[in-house]
């Protein structure tokens, strides 16, 4: 798997917005990867997102994985709902994998079943990815917000130390 190509998706369906958005990049990467044509790339890339389009469970999936994300917590349960997240987000990926079968062309079915190995791995990886993000941001804007809190007392000390000098130097006066 191409690096730049687990950090972006080839393809992704955007649930709320209702929409694709695609990587021409990374369509022709694969395309020179797989030795196939530029157009049965699309086909086969296409299909498996109609396949999240035409998805039932769609909605209840995306949904559930927001929820556990905003549930994801640095130090407690992490392990419990990373797994949730990952289950949850793999069934969405073999849905497409299983319901886009209806819109390929046949001669592309091996093809496409191996672009889909492909993608459940590289899924795996980007969800890693978000999950760590998650986190750690989390971890982050805890950091900043006690930097901030820090730097607050400094400064209000800085003041402090300040208006004494002038205090006592007056008071040598």
């Amino acid at each position: 798997m191409f690096e730049d190509e687990i950090m972006t998706s080839v393809a992704y369906y955007n649930v709320k917005l209702d929409k694709f958005s695609f990587s021409a990049k990374s369509i022709i990467r694969l395309a020179e990867r797989y030795r196939i044509s530029i157009e049965d790339c699309i086909a086969i890339i296409m299909s498996h997102e109609l396949g999240h389009y035409y998805d039932n469970e769609i909605q209840m999936l995306t949904d559930s994985i927001k929820k556990l994300y905003q549930e994801l917590d640095y130090k407690k349960n992490s392990l419990k709902i990373e797994n949730e997240i990952q289950k949850l987000s793999k069934q969405g990926e073999n849905n497409a994998w299983e319901i886009g079968y209806k819109f390929l062309p046949g001669h592309l079915k091996q093809t496409y079943d191996l672009f889909n190995e492909a993608n459940i791995e590289a899924n795996y990886y980007l969800t890693l990815i978000k999950i760590d993000r998650r986190k750690f941001d989390d971890e982050r804007i805890k950091l900043f917000s006690e930097l901030a809190r820090f730097q607050k007392i400094n400064t209000n000390l800085k003041i402090e130390n300040d208006t004494l000098k002038v205090k006592l130097l007056g008071a040598n006066k």
